[in-house]
């Protein structure tokens, strides 16, 4: 028989500890901490189980990252020792200010302006709800705005001419935090992409009078903006940005090439 008193005295005893010790249930978990070091900068990923609510300010002396995750525990191993990156060296926990939050302390090798923000979790379910860190390894170049070049684009092939290489950036999508899409058997385009690309370079490489420029050589992700700044760096005749479509269909074969019409560009690196 149901024993009614003593179904009552355990629900009283949940909705007690609920007003007594609101953060265990509604605590958020840090569950991980990924780090991506690339050319330019180290991109840290912290995984969490919700929405994160966080501050951070940095020390001097020696150089560091103090991140707070308010009514946050920890559901990962620390701390984490990073070797392959310009300017991180560890990621430790240190005393919060209140019991509910919990500290991260990026040891740093120099000083840098980093840059946080929060990412929803993916639609391929790859990713939850993250915090992403990101630390240039150098100060912002005082590169002019897009929309201040006023050249206009030469669309005459015989410009050429010479002994100077043709050269082609690729662009292999996605990388890094970005997986792109994800097919049924769990496959990321950001890998494939990466594959195609370097084999597309091999063959251009192969070419007399042709040179291929990588916006990226490892899984890290690269911002759009930058990833047309790697291709005027080079001086590059062509960028080509590589791709793998999701579909719900397996019917699809083949591939498409989408070409930029420069007059009907609706954005700023498509009208530059």
């Amino acid at each position: 028989m149901l024993n009614i008193k003593k179904l009552t005295a355990a629900w009283a005893a949940v909705v007690l500890m609920a007003c007594v010790f609101p953060t265990l249930v509604l605590a958020n978990a840090l569950e991980g901490v990924r780090v991506w070091p690339s050319p330019d900068e180290t991109r840290v990923v912290i995984d969490l189980t919700t929405e994160a609510d966080y501050s951070y300010f940095t020390l001097t002396s020696p150089d560091r990252l103090v991140v707070d995750l308010k009514k946050t525990s920890l559901s990962t191993k620390l701390p984490l020792v990073v070797k392959e990156s310009p300017v991180l060296k560890k990621i430790r926990k240190s005393s919060p200010p209140e019991k509910s939050t919990y500290r991260l302390v990026f040891e740093l090798k120099r000083k840098v302006a980093p840059n946080l923000f929060k990412l929803s979790p993916t639609p391929g379910g790859q990713y939850g709800h993250r915090l992403v860190v990101d630390l240039p390894h150098r100060a912002k170049s005082s590169t002019p705005a897009l929309n201040q070049d006023k050249s206009k684009v030469n669309r005459d092939a015989s410009q050429l001419t010479g002994t100077a290489d043709i050269v082609v950036a690729i662009d292999a999508g996605h990388g890094g935090e970005d997986p792109g899409s994800i097919g049924p058997t769990r496959k990321y385009e950001k890998h494939h992409t990466l594959a195609v690309s370097k084999r597309l370079a091999a063959q251009i490489n192969a070419i007399p009078g042709m040179k291929a420029v990588l916006t990226r050589r490892g899984d890290y992700y690269v911002n759009l903006n930058k990833r047309s700044e790697i291709a005027r760096r080079n001086k590059a005749h062509l960028l080509v940005s590589i791709h793998a479509d999701g579909f719900t269909s397996p019917k699809p074969r083949g591939g498409s090439v989408f070409v930029l019409n420069t007059r009907r560009a609706n954005s700023e690196i498509a009208r530059w």
